[in-house]
């Protein structure tokens, strides 16, 4: 997952990549605008659980005509991208603030099926959501109901209906479904335009709620009708994609304390007080075959090697460093410090620490630098010390 001030990029880790090499195979790329986040219902958090996935490690992240659950490492880095994208999504410009567009309804809630379903036009802004838009829809026909009995779906010509979850954004999907039709007619029209474009396009209310299971082969099709995934894709009934997910951490939902990962946490819970068996290993190995292995740190390691490693730890499991590959320990050791959260030194200090080479003369630079030493936390000075020491 890589984020942009306005763009953000979903990829993947080619086969072929190395832990030393960024090589990714792009997935999506989208504008922060057109996307969406939201919490996981708790029917689709019994369902993570019984896929073996971590419900407090993840969120629902999509855009127009897609939803995929993101689980990453640990609570922490969930909620670290949860509310960065948030803000990022929250926080339009005043312009954009003001931009609506127009959808249409259909009332498919209060009418047969044989009967003639009314139509009535909306204006929708970036801000409101598929509920939202439940309630606009509820008013206009003057429907005194509970609005959490109606869902709202999305049909398009020669396209199979999509049911939305509820946090999706229409606004977003008229632009996308836009776009789409005037680029299939290569059309270059700029985006007030594109808002004004007749676009095939038709939002249907309805009675009842979405309701899982979401992932893919697990839904029932209603009568003999292809239900159009929400990854818009029209090959299955799925309503929520598993687009990627984080190494898991073993840890307990009702006792956070019990956590025995040690990648992606805070050094305050892996050293605690002391360095955790594998990594002292690592340092040893470190040490006695560092002097005579050529680029330890440098050159590349088995990836799946790396990632087999990496997993047991996290799931509390004391791998074999003693006779892992040398190159294997020294790309782990990396891959740990890197996913240090706040960094080891401490990324708040990152000025103080670069003036550290201003003072003329060695003496002077070694003063300042265990000044510095002294402000980092206790843990952090603690992986300092059993690595240089």
């Amino acid at each position: 997952l890589f984020l942009l001030s306005d763009v953000i990029f979903t990829a993947k880790r080619k086969a072929t990549a190395t832990t030393s090499s960024n090589s990714f195979h792009l997935k999506d790329r989208q504008r922060i605008r057109d996307v969406w986040v939201a919490p996981c219902p708790e029917d689709l958090q019994l369902e993570l659980s019984d896929l073996g996935l971590e419900p407090h490690c993840s969120f629902i992240i999509g855009w127009p005509l897609s939803n995929t659950v993101a689980t990453f490492s640990s609570p922490r880095e969930k909620e670290m991208w949860y509310s960065l994208l948030k803000t990022q999504i929250e926080e339009p410009s005043e312009e954009s603030q003001r931009q609506t567009v127009q959808i249409s309804i259909l009332n498919k809630a209060t009418v047969s099926q044989t009967s003639y379903a009314p139509k009535k036009y909306v204006e929708v802004s970036t801000a409101q959501d598929t509920r939202d838009v439940i309630n606009m829809a509820l008013d206009l026909w003057k429907i005194e109901d509970d609005a959490s009995r109606y869902c709202l779906w999305v049909n398009s010509v020669k396209e199979d209906p999509v049911l939305l979850l509820g946090h999706e954004r229409p606004y977003s999907i008229k632009l996308f479904m836009n776009t789409r039709r005037l680029d299939s007619n290569s059309g270059l029209l700029d985006e007030s335009r594109q808002q004004q474009a007749a676009a095939p396009l038709q939002f249907v209310l309805r009675v009842g709620q979405p309701r899982g299971p979401y992932f893919l082969g697990e839904t029932k099709q209603p009568r003999g009708r292809r239900v159009r995934n929400t990854l818009g894709k029209s090959v299955s009934s799925t309503l929520v994609t598993r687009f990627f997910r984080g190494n898991r951490a073993k840890m307990s939902v009702n006792d956070e304390e019990e956590i025995t990962a040690s990648f992606g946490q805070p050094l305050e819970k892996v050293i605690a007080p002391d360095l955790p068996p594998w990594l002292q290993i690592a340092l040893v190995r470190l040490y006695m075959d560092g002097p005579v292995t050529n680029g330890i740190l440098r050159r590349s390691a088995s990836y799946k090697m790396v990632k087999n490693l990496r997993e047991a730890i996290d799931e509390g499991l004391e791998p074999d460093l003693a006779s892992a590959p040398v190159l294997a320990v020294g790309a782990l050791l990396k891959e740990f410090l890197r996913s240090v959260p706040g960094y080891v030194l401490n990324g708040d200090l990152y000025t103080e620490w670069v003036a550290c080479l201003d003072p003329a003369g060695d003496e002077a630079k070694t003063r300042h630098v265990r000044k510095m030493m002294e402000r980092l936390p206790v843990a952090n000075h603690t992986l300092l010390h059993n690595f240089f020491v």
